[in-house]
């Protein structure tokens, strides 16, 4: 049986076990929370949220993510990730 995006956004808020349509999340042997989106792990409690764009479904998982965890927006959470890899290209740059 599939969770529908209500069931899903309690889950995640709870760090439970999910699975939708195109995505899933567990906790694995390690107790790290992972939340997967078709083939691609978008979240896990060591890594973050992977915010790089895949698809509308991804996104729309992703958003789930972003507001449930970190209490920001997808679009916040992409712009920084932007201007911190801008960031470490100008100190690498720098660095050389």
């Amino acid at each position: 049986m599939y969770h529908n995006y209500g069931e899903i956004t309690l889950a995640i808020s709870n760090r439970r076990d999910f699975k939708g349509n195109s995505c899933y999340g567990y906790i694995d042997k390690e107790r790290i929370y992972r939340i997967v989106s078709y083939a691609t792990e978008i979240y896990n409690d060591k890594k973050g949220l992977n915010c790089q764009y895949y698809s509308p479904t991804t996104s729309k998982i992703q958003g789930m993510v972003a507001r449930i965890i970190y209490n920001r927006t997808l679009k916040e959470m992409r712009k920084d990730e932007y201007y911190k890899r801008l960031k470490e290209e100008n100190y690498e740059k720098q660095n050389y």
